[in-house]
């Protein structure tokens, strides 16, 4: 099962989304997403190990622009 990125669109939202989500007491981090065809944005996601889909209506509520989702392999 991977686990469930949040892209935004730069690292400066990211580190904002992050900072937003612990505030309110959700756990997460930002993390370096590789490169691919499909990755437009900066290269950089929140982690959310919990709801992401509740993290991400906290996000778009606050204006973080967000890009899509990704999962990926728990072992990277």
């Amino acid at each position: 099962m991977g686990k469930p990125l949040i892209v935004v669109g730069s690292v400066t939202f990211a580190m904002k989304g992050r900072n937003l989500l612990e505030k309110r007491g959700i756990q997460c981090s930002v993390e370096r997403i590789p490169r691919s065809a499909e990755n437009h944005g900066c290269g950089y996601g929140i982690y959310v190990p919990g709801d992401p889909d509740a993290a991400e209506r906290v996000l778009r509520l606050a204006g973080i622009p967000l890009l899509g989702r990704e999962k990926r392999g728990v072992g990277r």
